[in-house]
């Protein structure tokens, strides 16, 4: 069912059951979330691996899961031969970019590298038709800049979900500067066929609400190098508006994975407040003023710390917290704060509501910073910050519910306190 974006996605995706033809290259914890997603909403799926063996073994592995879920529903060992046989006409693995002929869609989910995409997509365009999407689940490159090395520049762009996608059914639909409006207007019932909800957002570089996060993972790396309290109790405040603390998302997500990201921020102001460039200082973070760090942001010594220290993260067992029988607890409190900035640790810990300000404050900048850039609309960033947070309100909403007066109080009180970081760009456009 090849489709000519230029003639409009839209009425060929007009039902959300539209099965397409899809693949997926890369098969990593997003390629494999992908692939199932893709698998559920009843799309016929190519996975490309990186050999044949790699293929056989994907194939088997995943027809082998099936077989056995099948079983356990109480399905009969003839009936679920007949039904893994079906199967194999419509989900397949290969090693050769040439399965993907007569693919409707491609999506790709390899490891953050610019130039090893770019090269990617040039071969894929080889290989499928001219009226095929090509899709990025990039967290942080640059669409336009991928975009370059194709010739058909219009039918492409990011489509970016969210880890664990089985808690955060966002998913944004990231376009460039030749994106094909009706190939946007296409993704959306596409999206929502896969169990998601898709908001528009322009490249940031990169992912929007991503960049919003960052802002509240740094704050609260901030709190805990500058002595002033433990990932614990930095986690435990952030329930107050946030279903998920800052800390148990950085070691989820990874140290490596999340300091990626900041080393692929551009060298100007973009949705990423802070950079990690090959000649930052590797004891403090500290970029550049012309490679585009925002005024008071640094890279956390403390996650280059931990890089250091081979603490990736939960899986690895250790990450800014210690896994001890699975649960996270602190590690020594000297362990974490930032000598060069902090000489010692404060004599008496932050109160838990200046803990809850910093970070509430920490988003609210982030959604102005993005509005200020102009890469999203307001009702954007409330839907993916309230998904990804799960807040009851989003911040641009909470805003002007809370009235400017007020807002601006809060904000300057923190600059007092903590420096220009809490400047607000445009604050009072949210209110015009």
């Amino acid at each position: 069912m090849p489709v000519d974006f230029m003639g409009g996605f839209g009425e060929a995706l007009q039902g959300e059951e539209t099965s397409m033809r899809v693949g997926l290259i890369g098969y990593g914890k997003m390629g494999k979330a992908l692939f199932h997603l893709l698998v559920q909403g009843g799309h016929e799926v190519t996975v490309v691996c990186r050999t044949e063996e790699s293929a056989k073994e994907h194939e088997a592995q995943f027809l082998k899961k099936t077989a056995n879920a099948w079983k356990r529903a109480g399905n009969p060992p003839d009936r679920i031969a007949e039904k893994l046989e079906a199967m194999k006409t419509s989900i397949r693995f290969s090693a050769s970019l040439n399965a993907l002929e007569g693919a409707d869609a491609v999506m790709e989910s390899m490891t953050e590298d610019l130039e090893l995409k770019r090269r990617m997509f040039q071969e894929i365009e080889k290989v499928v038709s001219s009226s095929a999407w090509i899709l990025t689940n990039t967290s942080s490159l640059s669409i336009d800049a991928m975009a370059d090395a194709l010739r058909c520049k219009e039918r492409f762009c990011g489509f970016h979900l969210f880890h664990p996608t089985a808690l955060i059914p966002l998913v944004e639909i990231v376009t460039g500067q030749s994106t094909s409006p009706s190939l946007v207007e296409a993704l959306f019932p596409f999206a929502r066929g896969l169990g998601r909800t898709p908001i528009r957002v322009a490249d940031g570089p990169g992912s929007v609400i991503n960049g919003i996060l960052v802002h509240y993972y740094a704050e609260a790396v901030y709190l805990i190098e500058e002595g002033l309290a433990l990932p614990s109790e930095v986690d435990h405040a952030a329930k107050r508006y946030f279903y998920v603390g800052p800390i148990e998302s950085i070691d989820t997500i990874g140290i490596e994975l999340f300091l990626t990201g900041v080393k692929s921020a551009p060298d100007v102001y973009s949705v990423c407040p802070i950079r990690l460039h090959a000649d930052a200082d590797e004891r403090t973070g500290m970029a550049r003023p012309e490679a585009g760090a925002r005024p008071g942001y640094h890279c956390p010594a403390l996650l280059l710390k931990v890089l250091r220290d081979e603490r990736m993260g939960r899986a690895s067992g250790k990450g800014i917290y210690l896994y001890q029988g699975g649960k996270a607890v602190d590690d020594d409190p000297m362990y974490y704060l930032d000598t060069l900035r902090f000489p010692k640790r404060a004599d008496r810990p932050i109160e838990e509501e200046a803990i809850v300000r910093r970070l509430l404050y920490a988003v609210l900048n982030g959604a102005l910073w993005i509005l200020h850039l102009g890469v999203a609309t307001p009702e954007a960033v409330d839907i993916g910050v309230q998904e990804v947070l799960q807040m009851k309100e989003g911040p641009v909403a909470m805003m002007r519910r809370m009235g400017y007066e007020t807002v601006r109080e809060q904000f300057d009180a923190l600059a007092a306190e903590c420096g220009p970081r809490f400047h607000p760009p445009n604050l009072a456009s949210i209110f015009q």
